[in-house]
């Protein structure tokens, strides 16, 4: 059997699912808009095909006429409507984001209604977190009776990764830190004020980490005002590398040269900050691609308290250091007293326990389910 991906935007999610689909042996398709945010897997080689708007893509699907999708969505879009309007097949939904009740951002409110509906009454849903979950409790719904939790776990061994082990000496304070994501700043964009990451960049700076910034691809935020407050960072200490934006093939290589990835949220760590556009505890049901990143790379991270549901994930694995939120300004101490070699290693080995092909039989027998 043949398995259709559809999404506006192409990221790593799908092209994990579908690479890991293609090693057990079953031939994919992705299809995807063309569009500035997608990133770049060419060299993969899976079967991605780029088509210009959503009537291009139910007309391909109308053809092809496939026994079921999986539609993957940056919470609700065009494409969603036109696939439920115009296919009669099973229609797998899986949303990156949930919005009505979870996230605080200016909706239309039919986007919003279209996606609980897909929640409700799609014939299944897959879901990389428990955002879904919060909808249904905030909105007093019902979710979807076929449905299948699949993180989003770490790459397989792909043709460019290229695995390279390096501990630290044992007396060497010169620890390297290495964060990447979204990086507004609250002055620009006070409505994503959870990634105002800009107020603990400078307390790691003034410990003397050696800090390294990875924007994501494909927001360009570099090139704007909206890094201004970065860019003085890096003019001001040499301590602090703002890198440029790569693929996620070609940043986990890159990943591999520090000893921490950092994924951490300030507002468990300074007050006075904007109200955050999530919920006040999307950290108990969200949570994000780029550790699996960190942890494929190898390296072992650092992330605040407050996101449960990756502790959750990571528990008894021995390879995150957990920061409460009075802990920030001894960060440099926390980790220069850790065994940082043991916990190196076990960030290795859950590398390969977490990898997304090791689960995929999940999905496979999810998709027969929903078939019969």
């Amino acid at each position: 059997m043949r398995y259709y991906f559809v999404t506006e935007i192409l990221n790593e999610r799908v092209v994990k699912l579908c690479l890991a689909l293609k090693i057990k042996g079953h031939e994919c398709v992705c299809i995807y808009l063309h569009n500035k945010k997608s990133q770049n897997f060419s060299e993969l080689e899976l079967n991605l095909i780029k088509l210009n708007n959503p009537s291009e893509i139910s007309s391909y699907l109308r053809k092809a006429k496939p026994k079921l999708i999986h539609l993957y969505s940056f919470g609700f879009d065009a494409t969603c409507l036109e696939i439920i309007n115009n296919l009669c097949c099973k229609l797998i939904y899986e949303p990156k984001d949930v919005f009505k009740g979870v996230m605080n951002l200016n909706i239309p409110q039919e986007i919003q209604e279209g996606q609980i509906a897909l929640l409700e009454h799609s014939d299944g849903i897959v879901f990389r977190d428990f955002q879904p979950h919060l909808c249904a409790k905030e909105n007093n719904i019902s979710l979807s009776k076929n449905r299948l939790y699949l993180p989003d776990l770490c790459w397989p061994e792909i043709l460019n990764f290229k695995r390279k082990i390096s501990f630290r000496e044992k007396n060497d304070d010169k620890i390297k830190l290495v964060f990447a994501g979204n990086f507004y700043l609250e002055k620009q964009n006070p409505e994503y004020a959870t990634a105002g990451i800009i107020h603990i960049l400078r307390e790691v700076v003034k410990q003397g980490f050696e800090v390294h910034l990875y924007p994501f691809l494909h927001n360009n935020l570099e090139f704007t005002d909206a890094f201004i407050e970065y860019n003085q960072l890096e003019l001001n200490n040499e301590n602090f590398t703002i890198h440029k934006a790569l693929d996620p093939i070609n940043l986990i290589n890159e990943y591999q040269k520090y000893d921490f990835g950092c994924h951490m949220f300030q507002g468990e760590h300074f007050h006075g900050l904007p109200t955050p556009y999530e919920h006040k505890e999307f950290g108990k049901y969200g949570v994000s691609a780029r550790i699996f990143d960190f942890i494929a790379a190898g390296i072992p991270l650092v992330n605040s308290s407050s996101f449960k549901l990756i502790n959750r994930l990571l528990y008894k694995r021995n390879c995150n250091i957990i920061v409460k939120g009075d802990e920030l300004k001894l960060l440099h101490n926390k980790l220069i007293n850790i065994y940082y070699n043991t916990i190196k290693l076990s960030t290795i080995y859950t590398s390969y326990k977490l990898r997304i092909d090791k689960r995929i039989n999940r999905l496979l027998e999810f998709y027969k389910k929903v078939l019969e």
